[in-house]
């Protein structure tokens, strides 16, 4: 573990181990329990919401789709002043018992001083188990930046974790210009991605989601897939374009316009693609396709670079083991330049959004850069 690159003590270090070693543990005697949301087709949830240990914050908010509302509660105070004169929101959908999790992104690409301009929070449900209930509440005490709310956790609620994560976010942060989503398996580069945020993406009030864009996506219909929808909830036979779910940022009128659309639609379980396709179509979002800033596979050695030198690449997934992730993040930080700035951007106007949008696989999107890349040649 390359401790020298973070500027917490060796002490402090391990201290932290410790405290989550020892969560870890209290929550291996309970690892049996499973709680499942289930979405009837009339709209009703079972199990959604149960009081757990933890000490409960006043604040009740809604959750409104037209085919499920319920009132949930906070279970940690809002740490609102995290969110002051910062330029990016970031939430994380974390699972309680996901303790070195935590600790390797916090002491990696989400550690303060990597970045001044970004707020790092992870999104956590109900543990619905006391002991580990009390292990995360020692954890937020600790680090301070856990959102941590009285639904089930559950991957079957992702949706809803979702939902509360922008909720939160429009209610507490609503002053941060940015959010970005991005799950604890990825890792990430923060003022590489805040640089392209000031040279690339739109200012002002503009609607936008920034992403990988997935297009022509068809709907699964069968009943023991985990993505299944049921043609009473969605019935074409194709989603909208949407982003990959590991990683997407978008507007702070993007998530306040996708939210106030939720109450006129369903509750899907596929929440890529509900929040980003199905919501953000209603919506009227802008959905911009940034393919080499939000990675989803390993990096090489070298990608593109924009004309100030800065690597297209910002994201990264996936490395679901502590070790995995500091690996990643190490090889991220080291990544170079390969082509001519000049060429970056004739290759981004000129290939990559009109051919995204035709619906070009990836081999073919590559082989198609390889040729414009002979053409360029040929011509100086």
């Amino acid at each position: 573990m390359p401790l020298g690159l973070f500027p917490y003590s060796r002490l402090e270090v391990l201290r932290r181990q410790h405290r989550f070693a020892k969560a870890s543990k209290l929550f291996s005697k309970h690892r049996y329990f499973i709680f499942f949301f289930v979405v009837s087709l009339n709209g009703a949830v079972d199990g959604a919401l149960k009081l757990s240990g933890l000490r409960y914050s006043p604040i009740t908010l809604s959750v409104n789709f037209s085919t499920v509302q319920f009132d949930y509660r906070l279970l940690t105070e809002p740490m609102v002043e995290r969110c002051v004169d910062k330029s990016l929101f970031v939430f994380i959908p974390s699972r309680p018992s996901a303790f070195e999790q935590r600790e390797a992104i916090r002491q990696t690409w989400a550690h303060p001083n990597k970045t001044t301009k970004a707020a790092v929070f992870f999104v956590l449900g109900d543990a619905q188990n006391d002991s580990l209930s009390e292990a995360v509440e020692e954890e937020n005490r600790i680090s301070g930046d856990l959102i941590v709310t009285d639904v089930v956790d559950s991957y079957r609620n992702l949706s809803l974790k979702i939902y509360t994560s922008l909720d939160w976010y429009n209610m507490f942060c609503p002053n941060v210009p940015f959010a970005l989503k991005i799950d604890d398996d990825s890792v990430a580069e923060l003022d590489r991605l805040l640089h392209f945020v000031e040279t690339e993406f739109d200012k002002g009030d503009n609607k936008t989601i920034y992403g990988v864009i997935w297009r022509g996506t068809a709907v699964n219909r069968d009943a023991n897939s985990t993505w299944y929808v049921p043609k009473e909830l969605y019935e074409r036979r194709r989603y909208p374009a949407y982003c990959n779910g590991p990683a997407y940022m978008m507007t702070s009128t993007a998530a306040k316009a996708i939210i106030e659309m939720a109450a006129e639609t369903p509750l899907l379980q596929v929440e890529d693609a509900l929040f980003t396709g199905i919501l953000a179509s209603k919506a009227l979002v802008r959905r911009v396709d940034k393919s080499g800033i939000f990675w989803w596979k390993d990096v090489v050695r070298a990608v593109q670079c924009d004309d100030q030198g800065v690597p297209r690449l910002a994201t990264m997934y996936p490395y679901p083991s502590p070790k995995e992730l500091f690996a990643a993040y190490s090889r991220l930080l080291r990544v170079k330049c390969k082509q001519s700035a000049d060429w970056v951007r004739r290759s981004c106007q000129e290939i990559e959004a009109p051919w995204r949008e035709d619906g070009l696989s990836d081999s073919q999107l590559a082989q198609a850069v390889a040729e414009k890349k002979k053409e360029d040649k040929t011509e100086d």
